[in-house]
């Protein structure tokens, strides 16, 4: 995927920079080129202009989530994929074909 088709807002699937083993789930606020606030929770705002060929990626939870404020902008090529559906968490209220196909994943 590295990359492409990725747009601000998007949610993507990122291998961490500290733990290729590890992948989080995480939102895009900057590409290449964007000036982002590192941190907005400080009072002193610091800004980063991305790289090229990096995001900046921020978890839902601000306040306890592992993300670019810590990790830095996150290279391309760590992009697994981006979501594009969301299910409920509630396996059990799926149609059974879909329960079926679903597997939980233990990397």
């Amino acid at each position: 995927m590295y990359g492409r088709n990725i747009r601000i807002g998007d949610v993507v699937v990122v291998k961490s920079p500290d733990d290729p083993g590890v992948r989080m789930a995480k939102t895009v606020i900057g590409m290449g080129g964007d000036l982002v606030c590192m941190d907005p929770s400080r009072n002193m705002r610091e800004y980063l202009r991305v790289p090229p060929g990096h995001v900046w990626v921020t978890g839902n939870n601000l306040s306890n989530s592992w993300d670019s404020r810590q990790m830095g902008p996150i290279p391309l090529a760590l992009v697994l994929g981006k979501a594009t559906h969301k299910l409920s968490f509630v396996k059990l209220q799926w149609p059974e074909p879909i329960r079926n196909a679903l597997h939980l994943v233990d990397e």
